[in-house]
């Protein structure tokens, strides 16, 4: 798998079969730029992956990159597009959102710290609804709230093909998890889940506890540093002591967890012959708490 990283869109045009990447990363585009390569895009029929990573990409590339991937006379072969650390802002995700609609290849797409807000992150969800080809979506650092939660829960309520979803470092809080796990309570394709750094406290340890206990598909899930403390850690027990619970990987990290939590997680893992993986990275765990662990 070959990389074109170049300030110039000759290359692309070219066609060249051995070349399936495109990097422009932590290099400024101008939108007049961006514009001129996704042209030579749409002439391209090898190039799999495009990575514009802090390139300063506007909405208004954001609108050039939707319409080469809408592309109808020449299909585009994009299945991968990373669009991290741009200022798309709602009117570019909404732009994405458009392209979810009718793209016929991407099936992985990254617009982490991109500032989407809600209005973003609603758009994207309704067209999630539709598309049934997109496998992966980040859309962490986005401000995302509880306003979004019920969106994305309902997305997830009738998406059949995401397997990864990331959340991480956004606003979303307690109440939020409830309306998130609704959804996930419902998915069947959904194999792991990113919440990690949102302020949901014991209240939304309670929330996904909650939601485990119904869980069919989902495998991995991270949630460190969501200040659960020892509360929440209690109440994520109640869902993994059960052996329904088919969650293989769950990250805790940053917590605030003590010996107290520790050992109600310990005495879950007695009974859950499932769970492979627990990352406590990160919080206040003494002699105590590995004696706990240790006699699980």
């Amino acid at each position: 798998m070959g990389a074109i990283n170049t300030k110039t869109e000759k290359e692309i045009l070219k066609d060249d079969a051995t070349r399936s990447v495109v990097t422009y990363k932590d290099t400024p585009l101008t939108d007049a730029k961006v514009e001129k390569l996704c042209e030579a895009l749409r002439k391209n029929s090898f190039v799999e992956k495009v990575d514009f990573t802090n390139t300063d990409c506007t909405s208004i590339g954001s609108r050039y990159l939707a319409d080469t991937l809408c592309n109808t006379l020449i299909p585009c072969n994009i299945h991968t597009l990373i669009l991290d650390s741009n200022p798309l802002g709602p009117t570019g995700a909404k732009f994405m959102a458009q392209a979810l609609k009718s793209a016929e290849r991407l099936i992985t797409l990254k617009l982490n710290n991109c500032g989407i807000g809600d209005e973003g992150c609603i758009a994207l969800m309704m067209a999630l609804k539709q598309n049934k080809l997109l496998m992966t979506l980040e859309i962490g650092g986005n401000l995302i709230g509880d306003r979004s939660a019920e969106h994305i829960g309902g997305m997830l309520k009738e998406n059949e093909t995401l397997v990864g979803l990331s959340l991480w470092k956004n606003a979303l809080v307690g109440q939020s998890m409830k309306k998130i796990f609704n959804g996930v309570q419902v998915n069947r394709q959904l194999q792991w889940l990113g919440i990690g750094g949102n302020p949901l406290g014991p209240e939304g340890a309670k929330e996904v506890a909650t939601g485990l206990q119904n869980n069919f598909s989902l495998q991995w899930l991270a949630m460190g540093g969501c200040d659960i403390g020892d509360t929440g850690c209690t109440w994520l027990a109640t869902a993994l002591k059960d052996d329904g619970c088919d969650l293989q990987s769950i990250g805790l990290g940053g917590n605030g967890i003590t010996a107290k939590g520790m050992k109600d997680i310990s005495r879950a893992l007695w009974n859950n012959t499932r769970l492979e993986s627990v990352g406590l990275g990160g919080n206040y765990l003494d002699s105590e708490a590995m004696e706990h662990f240790a006699e699980a």
